[in-house]
């Protein structure tokens, strides 16, 4: 009867093998037209409109999956590294990204056209003024002359035009994301060039306005024109439904298309004719480390972006420290003045607080509560996190106070000392060195957290190097170059912890310290 079962269950697997190996044959073939990749793993950039457009194209009709990264570089890895089947991006930024690697290449059929516009907010009067500038300029050849500018090959021609108008009529905030050229990245001197951004430059002279540019995520583009920190935004932006429901849209400056960047030897070998491509010769480990410490640091000087990158870090860091610090001292000694219902109170809203992740309560604080302000991203960034440091210390503080024996109380109100007296000269000092330690943590653990900073147009370590990446096209130096950096911080962060700790610590004083303003009598 088992012998039965068992060959029962071998023919089984046998059918359903058979019936099945033709569809697994037809799954691992190559990608010969646009249905062959319908059900496939799709990467794509944060914030952009692409898993809305492929559905509307009639070749897909499986369940795509999506993963959605902060860089186009990074789509790109999770392509390569098998993370995902293909990459949908922009026309003129994947022939800028395919043409820098070997195994990658643009599949023949586009998903769609995609026109592209400049975003304003809901309502904005400058969008019938933007829009006729634009056109006169169209008209007298300004798209050609942009595009032989910046989509060709002289690089030394890829400079923005000067703001030498007066600019009478006031001054246009336009926000942009950088990453890949040719529509919009970071130029030789750190700070926004390309296609877009040279485009609202024309505009805006004919306009007669100035122009203040900002850089920013993608993905944040949208909620600045809605807080109304930006007069108008872009990149390559597409003119979606969706997003009219949000904010209103130029007419398109751009007639661009939704392609998808797959991998060459996926592809039916009958389709890639010139984009076949014969593989580098290999370099060496030294030399690729060379090249790519070359690419991060020296070209184009991208030290200064890096350098400057620091000091925004440790501006944020410093201040939030000191800051949060006296913050989180203050909240402490209010609630000790008024009793534990003061500190039930502080506790709940400090529940609420930390509760939120970090990311989210920046951007309330930048996009919501201070929406409407001119406050810039760094002193958001400050108000943030030192509002949460703020909440860790007085959470440090009131630990290390309850760990103090309370009959030191009894003892110090029996020997004459107020109640502030013996906070600050006995009971304080004790805590500070039961907590010290759990402090000096804290410090590089804020140091990690202010990474998130360029959610919201804050250029610091972090996102610079998101920044040369995407101009280098290398995930390896940049990302082990920002680790160093901020392990090296850390350390420097730890040290002068440690330096403080030793000069207060009482157990090291000096017998001349100790006795210090002590009269003996010999």
């Amino acid at each position: 009867m088992q012998k039965k079962r068992m060959v029962l269950f071998l023919v089984c697997i046998l059918l359903f093998s058979i019936l099945c190996l033709p569809t697994a044959w037809a799954q691992s073939g190559k990608f010969s037209k646009l249905s062959d990749l319908s059900g496939k793993r799709f990467a794509m950039l944060s914030g952009t409109s692409f898993d809305t457009i492929l559905p509307k194209n009639e070749a897909f009709t499986d369940h795509e999956s999506y993963s959605y990264y902060n860089s186009d570089v990074d789509s790109i890895s999770s392509l390569r590294s098998g993370k995902s089947d293909a990459v949908l991006l922009d026309r003129p930024i994947a022939e800028m990204i395919v043409s820098q690697y070997d195994d990658i290449m643009i599949f023949p059929e586009a998903i769609s056209p995609d026109p592209y516009g400049f975003g304003f907010t809901k309502g904005s009067a400058l969008i019938e003024p933007f829009n006729a500038a634009m056109h006169k300029l169209k008209g007298e050849g300004l798209d050609e002359e942009l595009k032989a500018k910046w989509m060709g090959t002289d690089e030394s021609a890829k400079v923005l035009i000067k703001q030498d108008w007066p600019g009478k009529n006031g001054t246009l905030r336009f926000w942009v994301n950088t990453g890949t050229p040719p529509m919009s990245y970071l130029g030789p001197e750190g700070t926004p060039v390309g296609f877009t951004v040279d485009y609202v430059l024309h505009v805006a002279r004919e306009m007669d306005y100035a122009v203040e540019v900002t850089e920013c995520a993608f993905d944040g583009l949208i909620p600045a024109l809605i807080s109304g920190k930006a007069d108008l935004a872009g990149r390559a932006m597409s003119i979606t439904e969706e997003r009219k429901k949000s904010i209103d849209f130029s007419d398109p400056f751009y007639e661009g298309a939704a392609v998808l960047v797959v991998r060459t030897a996926d592809v039916d070998p009958a389709l890639l004719g010139e984009a076949a491509k014969t593989a580098e010769t290999g370099t060496s480990f030294w030399e690729e480390i060379k090249s790519q410490f070359n690419a991060t640091f020296v070209t184009e000087n991208r030290w200064e972006w890096v350098w400057s990158g620091i000091l925004t870090t440790l501006i944020i860091s410093l201040a939030s420290i000191i800051l949060g610090s006296l913050l989180g001292f203050l909240i402490y000694l209010f609630c000790w003045r008024l009793g534990k219902h003061a500190f039930s109170a502080v506790d709940n809203i400090a529940g609420v607080i930390v509760g939120i992740p970090a990311v989210v309560f920046l951007m309330i604080l930048y996009y919501v509560i201070f929406g409407k302000t001119t406050l810039s991203g760094v002193i958001v960034s400050v108000i943030s996190f030192s509002i949460i440091f703020g909440i860790t210390v007085y959470r440090l503080i009131r630990t290390g106070s309850d760990a103090i024996d309370k009959g030191q109380f009894e003892g110090a109100y029996a020997l004459g000392y107020s109640k502030p007296q013996t906070f600050f000269s006995i009971i304080f000092p004790q805590a500070v060195a039961y907590i010290f330690p759990i402090y000096r943590g804290e410090l590089s653990s804020l140091l990690r957290a202010t990474a998130i900073v360029g959610y919201i147009a804050v250029q610091d370590l972090t996102r610079i190097g998101d920044l040369i990446r995407s101009r280098t096209f290398m995930a390896f130096f940049p990302l082990i170059s920002v680790a160093i950096i901020y392990y090296l911080l850390g350390k420097l962060f730890t040290l002068i912890a440690d330096l403080i700790q030793r000069r207060s610590d009482p157990t090291r004083r000096k017998e001349e310290q100790i006795l210090k303003g002590a009269k003996i009598d010999v």
